[in-house]
């Protein structure tokens, strides 16, 4: 692909934002895909945050629709390529392994119904080192200042996963993005910020292929929502817990014998310890 010239460069940016905004009829798809590739390309100068192994302590919650904790490690995995579609960090046929920092992120992505029974798998990552693209409004590494092109780049990344997306051709846009991403061999996913925590949160999406090779279970917590004032700010139980699982991938499941129920809200992430709730109820039943 030819290099861009700067107007060139700024007209795809700006024709990102504004398929992000526009109804689906006006958007031109191949010119979409075109502006994706573009800006990635002239946009992107490398910089990533190395982690050392098992240094992020790691979330992933499934909903379990029999209403009883999922009994195995792989009931707590992506799903397999073919069935996966568009989605915040991935195109169809990509699999990709997503998780948060934090129980409490991790749940209210979830947006749970009442009585719902949610399995949550705490995991770390193995891998030495562990390298994601950081995306965020909040500007930790200074990559937003600036009027080169990898800062009205990284604008736009931090703009477009800041928002939530309903159409197609949003999830093209973060979707695409990620992909291109993640080609890169040298890093192992994306952060990004969690749009169900109003942006205080934040999620990971690995490369299915980290994830089978470094994520290792650590613990199992399964929670039942008691309460639900909204999507976003509910009560749940502990209902069981369980260490890690068996070679066969079993899950152990204890009762848990008392517990007094902990609000999942925004209120989490003015805590000392933001995006968690405690694992502080008694012992099993």
């Amino acid at each position: 692909m030819p290099e861009l010239s700067q107007e060139q460069f700024l007209e795809r940016i700006a024709y990102v934002r504004f398929a992000f905004r526009a109804r689906k009829a006006e958007v031109d798809s191949a010119r979409l895909a075109e502006a994706l590739v573009s800006t990635f390309q002239a946009g992107y100068s490398g910089n990533h945050q190395p982690f050392p192994p098992n240094s992020l302590t790691l979330h992933r919650g499934r909903i379990a629709s029999s209403g009883e904790p999922l009994p195995r490690l792989g009931d707590h995995w992506y799903p397999p390529a073919q069935f996966a579609s568009y989605n915040r960090a991935n195109l169809p046929g990509e699999s990709v392994f997503y998780c948060s920092f934090g129980n409490g992120t991790s749940l209210l992505e979830l947006r749970p119904k009442m009585g719902n029974v949610i399995s949550m798998m705490e995991c770390r990552i193995a891998k030495d080192p562990f390298r994601l693209k950081w995306i965020a409004k909040q500007d930790h590494f200074g990559m937003l200042q600036g009027s080169d092109r990898q800062a009205e780049f990284e604008r736009l990344c931090a703009e477009v996963y800041a928002q939530g997306s309903a159409s197609a051709h949003q999830y093209m846009i973060t979707g695409g993005y990620a992909s291109l991403f993640c080609r890169l061999g040298f890093l192992d996913g994306i952060a990004y910020s969690s749009v169900a925590t109003d942006c205080r949160g934040v999620n990971l999406a690995l490369k299915g292929s980290v994830a089978d090779q470094f994520v290792e279970p650590v613990s199992f917590r399964a929670f039942r929502v008691t309460e639900l004032r909204s999507a976003f700010d509910f009560r749940v139980v502990c209902a069981a817990s369980a260490g890690p699982p068996d070679v066969s991938g079993k899950i152990s499941w204890m009762l848990v014998a008392s517990c007094q129920g902990h609000s999942v809200n925004w209120s989490l992430y003015d805590r000392e310890k933001p995006a968690s709730v405690p694992a502080s109820c008694s012992g099993e039943a």
